[in-house]
């Protein structure tokens, strides 16, 4: 409804019920940020497309939103950009952009978030690092360096890159002291894979 025929816009298809919807939003960053899961789907939306989203007079920002299926709304996060999705999970690595969100004293880093669709809740791990979600469970391989230097790993330093779980319904936080990045998940473990190519695999134990 912009008054051209020139944009790319959202549709979501429903396959149990055959409706394919049209969400007449026009994404930015085509494929790239557009995900779904069975519940959900997430795209981001620029500004400069779809008006000033956030009230702040300019449309410079983009937005990463989320359609829910079961009701068809679609939720504006804080944020650009997300790493993964799962049922109705959203994962996000949020800049700081000047507000201390980990606790470290600056406003410099990028902070995993988790955001649930179905109850609405937003959650901050406080833990600098790129998170992926499996099941109830979201690993953050978290940067001991924009973790306020922190040795996660207890090995004398606080330039690693430390695996850590994050239990969705407990809230509760497990540091693995695996260094590397988290590379898959399920059926009670997540698989690590570490500076010297070697998969480790930690039971989720959270």
């Amino acid at each position: 409804g912009d008054g051209d025929a020139n944009d790319l816009i959202v549709h979501v298809w429903d396959s149990s019920s055959g409706v394919l919807r049209n969400l007449g939003v026009f994404p930015s960053f085509l494929p790239t940020y557009c995900s779904v899961s069975d519940e959900i789907a997430v795209f981001d939306l620029s500004e400069a497309e779809e008006g000033d989203l956030n009230g702040d007079s300019d449309t410079d920002d983009h937005f990463a939103h989320v359609f829910t299926a079961a009701d068809g709304s679609i939720m504006r996060l804080a944020s650009s950009g997300w790493t993964d999705v799962a049922g109705s999970l959203v994962v996000q690595e949020r800049p700081e952009s000047g507000i201390d969100l980990n606790g470290d004293g600056d406003g410099t880093d990028s902070v995993a978030f988790v955001y649930d669709a179905k109850s609405g809740a937003a959650h901050n791990t406080s833990l600098a690092g790129t998170p992926s979600v499996w099941g109830a469970y979201v690993a953050i391989s978290v940067s001991e360096a924009d973790q306020g230097e922190s040795d996660l790993n207890e090995d004398g330093d606080g330039t690693d890159v430390v695996v850590h779980l994050y239990d969705v319904t407990s809230k509760v936080v497990d540091n693995t002291r695996v260094v590397g990045e988290a590379v898959s998940g399920g059926d009670g473990f997540v698989a690590v894979g570490t500076p010297t190519g070697v998969f480790a695999n930690h039971a989720l134990s959270v």
